[in-house]
Protein backbone atom coordinates (compact mmCIF):
# COMPACT_ATOMS: atom_id res chain seq x y z
CA UNK A 1 0.00 0.00 0.00
CA UNK A 2 1.30 3.67 -0.94
CA UNK A 3 2.19 6.00 1.86
CA UNK A 4 0.77 9.61 0.97
CA UNK A 5 3.24 12.41 1.03
CA UNK A 6 6.13 13.03 -1.44
CA UNK A 7 9.85 11.02 -0.88
CA UNK A 8 12.54 13.15 -2.04
CA UNK A 9 16.07 12.01 -2.37
CA UNK A 10 19.24 13.37 -3.28
CA UNK A 11 22.90 11.54 -3.39
CA UNK A 12 25.35 13.30 -4.70
CA UNK A 13 29.66 12.90 -4.58
CA UNK A 14 31.53 15.95 -5.19
CA UNK A 15 35.48 15.48 -6.72
CA UNK A 16 37.71 17.70 -6.96
CA UNK A 17 37.41 18.02 -10.85
CA UNK A 18 33.02 18.74 -10.19
CA UNK A 19 30.37 16.26 -9.23
CA UNK A 20 30.70 12.72 -9.69
CA UNK A 21 27.94 9.89 -9.35
CA UNK A 22 24.53 11.46 -8.41
CA UNK A 23 21.10 10.15 -7.82
CA UNK A 24 17.81 12.15 -7.94
CA UNK A 25 14.03 11.68 -7.24
CA UNK A 26 11.77 14.48 -7.06
CA UNK A 27 10.59 16.84 -5.60
CA UNK A 28 14.23 17.05 -5.20
CA UNK A 29 16.44 18.36 -8.02
CA UNK A 30 19.68 20.08 -8.85
CA UNK A 31 20.93 23.49 -10.66
CA UNK A 32 23.81 23.89 -12.46
CA UNK A 33 26.89 23.56 -10.74
CA UNK A 34 28.25 27.15 -10.53
CA UNK A 35 31.58 28.22 -9.77
CA UNK A 36 30.97 31.71 -8.59
CA UNK A 37 33.19 32.14 -5.31
CA UNK A 38 35.69 34.91 -6.52
CA UNK A 39 38.00 33.12 -4.43
CA UNK A 40 38.03 29.86 -5.54
CA UNK A 41 36.92 29.77 -9.01
CA UNK A 42 37.79 25.92 -8.49
CA UNK A 43 34.94 25.40 -5.87
CA UNK A 44 32.00 24.05 -6.77
CA UNK A 45 28.66 25.98 -6.16
CA UNK A 46 25.26 23.19 -5.40
CA UNK A 47 21.95 25.00 -5.42
CA UNK A 48 19.03 22.20 -4.24
CA UNK A 49 15.99 23.18 -5.52
CA UNK A 50 13.02 21.29 -4.49
CA UNK A 51 9.57 21.48 -6.30
CA UNK A 52 5.77 21.34 -4.73
CA UNK A 53 5.93 24.73 -2.66
CA UNK A 54 7.76 23.03 0.21
CA UNK A 55 6.56 19.84 3.06
CA UNK A 56 3.91 18.90 3.40
CA UNK A 57 1.81 16.28 5.32
CA UNK A 58 3.61 12.83 4.63
CA UNK A 59 6.99 14.29 2.59
CA UNK A 60 10.06 12.80 2.80
CA UNK A 61 13.20 14.15 1.91
CA UNK A 62 16.77 12.94 2.31
CA UNK A 63 19.75 14.42 1.13
CA UNK A 64 23.14 12.77 1.13
CA UNK A 65 26.56 14.54 0.11
CA UNK A 66 29.97 13.35 0.11
CA UNK A 67 33.20 15.97 -0.47
CA UNK A 68 36.05 13.46 -1.97
CA UNK A 69 39.54 14.35 -0.88
CA UNK A 70 40.85 17.64 -2.26
CA UNK A 71 37.16 18.85 -3.37
CA UNK A 72 35.52 21.90 -2.28
CA UNK A 73 32.09 21.92 -2.27
CA UNK A 74 29.80 24.88 -0.98
CA UNK A 75 26.03 23.85 -0.68
CA UNK A 76 22.98 25.87 -0.61
CA UNK A 77 18.96 25.71 -1.42
CA UNK A 78 17.19 27.71 -4.25
CA UNK A 79 14.66 29.42 -1.73
CA UNK A 80 12.91 28.87 1.74
CA UNK A 81 12.04 25.71 2.92
CA UNK A 82 7.91 26.33 3.68
CA UNK A 83 6.59 23.23 6.02
CA UNK A 84 2.85 23.33 5.94
CA UNK A 85 0.14 22.53 8.13
CA UNK A 86 -1.30 19.42 8.73
CA UNK A 87 -3.73 17.13 10.29
CA UNK A 88 -1.33 14.28 10.94
CA UNK A 89 1.31 12.65 10.05
CA UNK A 90 4.74 14.72 9.60
CA UNK A 91 7.12 16.15 7.39
CA UNK A 92 10.96 15.14 7.03
CA UNK A 93 14.32 16.32 6.12
CA UNK A 94 17.28 14.43 6.76
CA UNK A 95 20.86 15.87 5.61
CA UNK A 96 24.02 14.21 5.96
CA UNK A 97 27.27 15.05 4.99
CA UNK A 98 30.50 13.26 4.71
CA UNK A 99 33.95 14.95 4.38
CA UNK A 100 37.03 13.57 3.46
CA UNK A 101 40.44 14.47 4.08
CA UNK A 102 41.99 17.98 2.31
CA UNK A 103 38.02 18.43 1.19
CA UNK A 104 36.31 21.34 2.20
CA UNK A 105 32.06 21.91 2.93
CA UNK A 106 30.36 24.91 3.23
CA UNK A 107 26.55 24.47 4.08
CA UNK A 108 24.39 26.94 3.92
CA UNK A 109 20.64 26.62 3.21
CA UNK A 110 17.95 29.42 3.18
CA UNK A 111 15.58 29.17 6.48
CA UNK A 112 13.00 26.71 7.11
CA UNK A 113 9.08 28.27 7.92
CA UNK A 114 7.37 26.15 10.01
CA UNK A 115 3.39 26.80 9.52
CA UNK A 116 1.06 26.77 11.96
CA UNK A 117 -0.34 23.06 13.13
CA UNK A 118 2.63 21.56 11.36
CA UNK A 119 4.84 18.63 12.62
CA UNK A 120 8.32 19.32 11.21
CA UNK A 121 11.37 16.68 11.51
CA UNK A 122 15.09 18.41 10.81
CA UNK A 123 18.11 15.67 11.58
CA UNK A 124 21.42 16.87 10.26
CA UNK A 125 25.28 14.51 10.54
CA UNK A 126 28.37 15.60 9.53
CA UNK A 127 31.07 13.18 9.47
CA UNK A 128 34.04 14.97 9.27
CA UNK A 129 37.85 13.18 8.75
CA UNK A 130 40.77 14.41 10.10
CA UNK A 131 42.13 17.47 8.16
CA UNK A 132 38.96 18.15 6.49
CA UNK A 133 37.12 21.63 6.95
CA UNK A 134 32.92 22.13 7.51
CA UNK A 135 31.23 25.32 7.78
CA UNK A 136 27.32 24.63 8.58
CA UNK A 137 24.71 26.85 9.15
CA UNK A 138 20.81 26.12 9.57
CA UNK A 139 18.06 28.71 9.93
CA UNK A 140 14.49 29.05 10.95
CA UNK A 141 11.68 31.53 11.53
CA UNK A 142 9.15 31.19 14.23
CA UNK A 143 6.35 30.47 11.68
CA UNK A 144 5.02 33.14 9.08
CA UNK A 145 5.19 36.20 10.82
CA UNK A 146 3.85 38.06 7.51
CA UNK A 147 0.24 36.25 8.92
CA UNK A 148 0.68 36.56 12.77
CA UNK A 149 2.21 32.98 13.41
CA UNK A 150 4.47 32.79 16.27
CA UNK A 151 5.54 29.84 17.27
CA UNK A 152 2.45 27.86 16.82
CA UNK A 153 4.07 24.57 15.26
CA UNK A 154 2.23 21.52 16.58
CA UNK A 155 5.89 20.27 17.12
CA UNK A 156 9.48 20.93 15.84
CA UNK A 157 12.23 18.06 15.91
CA UNK A 158 15.72 18.87 15.69
CA UNK A 159 18.74 17.06 15.56
CA UNK A 160 22.67 18.24 14.46
CA UNK A 161 25.54 15.69 14.93
CA UNK A 162 28.99 15.97 14.51
CA UNK A 163 31.05 12.69 13.75
CA UNK A 164 34.94 13.17 13.77
CA UNK A 165 35.40 10.06 11.35
CA UNK A 166 34.18 7.35 13.45
CA UNK A 167 30.78 6.46 14.60
CA UNK A 168 30.49 7.77 17.47
CA UNK A 169 29.47 11.60 17.81
CA UNK A 170 31.51 13.89 19.44
CA UNK A 171 28.60 16.61 19.30
CA UNK A 172 25.27 16.39 19.33
CA UNK A 173 22.74 18.72 19.44
CA UNK A 174 18.84 17.96 19.99
CA UNK A 175 15.63 19.94 20.48
CA UNK A 176 12.47 18.61 20.07
CA UNK A 177 9.63 21.17 20.85
CA UNK A 178 6.00 20.65 21.50
CA UNK A 179 3.97 23.28 20.88
CA UNK A 180 3.63 26.90 21.43
CA UNK A 181 4.58 26.61 25.13
CA UNK A 182 7.79 24.35 24.48
CA UNK A 183 8.95 26.55 21.19
CA UNK A 184 8.07 30.03 22.91
CA UNK A 185 9.85 29.43 26.64
CA UNK A 186 12.49 31.53 27.63
CA UNK A 187 14.98 28.36 27.50
CA UNK A 188 13.83 27.97 23.88
CA UNK A 189 13.30 31.10 21.97
CA UNK A 190 10.86 33.59 23.72
CA UNK A 191 9.29 35.86 21.47
CA UNK A 192 12.04 35.59 19.10
CA UNK A 193 10.50 35.41 15.33
CA UNK A 194 14.07 33.98 14.24
CA UNK A 195 17.07 31.86 15.04
CA UNK A 196 20.31 29.89 13.60
CA UNK A 197 23.26 28.57 13.96
CA UNK A 198 26.81 28.23 12.89
CA UNK A 199 29.32 25.18 13.53
CA UNK A 200 33.05 25.43 11.99
CA UNK A 201 35.08 22.06 12.14
CA UNK A 202 38.46 22.93 11.43
CA UNK A 203 42.12 22.66 12.42
CA UNK A 204 42.42 22.70 15.93
CA UNK A 205 45.18 25.32 16.01
CA UNK A 206 42.44 27.83 14.24
CA UNK A 207 39.20 26.99 17.12
CA UNK A 208 40.77 29.63 19.17
CA UNK A 209 41.37 31.96 16.76
CA UNK A 210 37.77 31.88 15.22
CA UNK A 211 35.92 31.81 18.49
CA UNK A 212 38.11 34.93 19.40
CA UNK A 213 37.13 36.78 16.16
CA UNK A 214 33.41 36.21 17.02
CA UNK A 215 33.38 37.57 20.56
CA UNK A 216 35.51 40.63 19.32
CA UNK A 217 33.31 41.03 16.75
CA UNK A 218 31.22 44.40 17.10
CA UNK A 219 27.24 44.26 17.36
CA UNK A 220 25.08 47.21 17.20
CA UNK A 221 21.98 47.63 19.54
CA UNK A 222 19.90 46.19 17.03
CA UNK A 223 21.96 43.02 16.28
CA UNK A 224 20.41 39.50 17.31
CA UNK A 225 21.19 37.86 20.39
CA UNK A 226 24.19 35.97 19.94
CA UNK A 227 25.84 33.09 21.90
CA UNK A 228 28.90 31.35 20.69
CA UNK A 229 31.58 28.40 22.21
CA UNK A 230 34.13 26.00 21.29
CA UNK A 231 33.06 22.35 20.99
CA UNK A 232 33.95 19.30 22.76
CA UNK A 233 37.67 17.90 21.71
CA UNK A 234 38.53 20.72 20.05
CA UNK A 235 36.63 19.75 17.22
CA UNK A 236 35.41 23.58 16.23
CA UNK A 237 33.13 26.13 17.28
CA UNK A 238 29.54 26.60 17.61
CA UNK A 239 27.55 29.91 17.38
CA UNK A 240 23.41 30.05 18.02
CA UNK A 241 21.84 33.49 16.91
CA UNK A 242 18.10 35.04 17.89
CA UNK A 243 16.70 38.03 16.61
CA UNK A 244 13.22 39.54 15.58
CA UNK A 245 13.54 39.21 12.08
CA UNK A 246 15.11 36.24 9.76
CA UNK A 247 17.14 38.94 7.49
CA UNK A 248 18.77 40.19 11.00
CA UNK A 249 19.55 36.61 12.44
CA UNK A 250 20.54 35.61 8.57
CA UNK A 251 23.04 38.90 8.13
CA UNK A 252 24.40 38.09 11.43
CA UNK A 253 24.99 34.60 10.72
CA UNK A 254 26.99 35.47 7.13
CA UNK A 255 28.94 37.84 9.18
CA UNK A 256 30.44 35.23 11.59
CA UNK A 257 30.74 33.11 8.55
CA UNK A 258 32.85 35.46 7.35
CA UNK A 259 34.64 36.03 9.82
CA UNK A 260 35.01 32.04 10.10
CA UNK A 261 36.11 32.01 6.41
CA UNK A 262 39.08 34.67 6.91
CA UNK A 263 40.46 32.38 9.39
CA UNK A 264 39.89 29.19 8.32
CA UNK A 265 40.42 29.61 4.48
CA UNK A 266 41.92 32.57 3.96
CA UNK A 267 39.06 34.24 1.88
CA UNK A 268 35.73 36.49 2.45
CA UNK A 269 32.79 35.07 2.67
CA UNK A 270 30.68 36.00 -0.53
CA UNK A 271 26.85 36.20 -1.76
CA UNK A 272 25.25 33.49 -2.55
CA UNK A 273 23.51 34.38 -5.17
CA UNK A 274 19.91 32.71 -6.05
CA UNK A 275 18.28 31.63 -9.07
Amino acid sequence: MLRPGKDGLLDLEILPAGPGTRRVRAPLSLGRILHSDPSFPDAHVVYIRATGGGLAQGDHVRQRIQVRSGAHAIVTSQAATRVHSMTSGYAEQLTEFTVEPDAVLEYLPDPAIPSRDCHFRQHTKVTVSPGATAIVGDCFTAGRVAHGELHDAAEIDLRAELHAHDSVPAFIEKAHYLGKRDLSSPIAHGNYRAWANLWVICSPPLVDDVLTSWQDYPHSDTAPLIGASSLPDGLGIWARFMGNSIEHVTDAQHDYWNLARRIVLNAPAFSLRKM
